[in-house]
């Protein structure tokens, strides 16, 4: 996949690859966090309702034991979140990880929420 944009977000070792189609209102992004390990998560949001942690809708890559990463969705529903699999507000498909080279990269499609917000 070719993305048509891309952020470096250097205090977080991370990439924010992105591509929006404007025709379906469809975001084929990649999070692509560096200078990982495998007992490290990873983890991309947005939050719909504006710019505060609580509320995030959140795409989760965690390594299991035979060094495979999985990728599930989450809702950060408090300051300490308790990570647990859950439906996100909006619909999202193609959610995978891949943890190769010490990074751990996640994928997903989804519809672009009113009032996108990055953290």
């Amino acid at each position: 996949m070719q993305f048509a944009k891309c952020i470096d977000l250097p205090v977080l070792n991370s990439y924010l690859h992105w591509a929006y189609d404007l025709s379906d209102g469809k975001v084929e992004m990649a999070y692509r966090r560096t200078k990982s390990t495998s007992s490290q998560w990873s983890a991309w949001g947005i939050n719909p309702n504006g710019p505060k942690m609580v509320g995030t809708q959140a795409l989760v890559a965690v390594v299991n034991p035979d060094g495979v990463a999985q990728a599930f969705t989450t809702s950060i529903d408090r300051m300490s979140p308790s990570l647990k699999q859950m439906p996100l507000s909006f619909p999202v498909s193609g959610l995978s990880a891949t943890f190769e080279n010490k990074e751990i990269t996640i994928f997903a499609v989804f519809e672009n929420p009113t009032k996108l917000v990055i953290h």
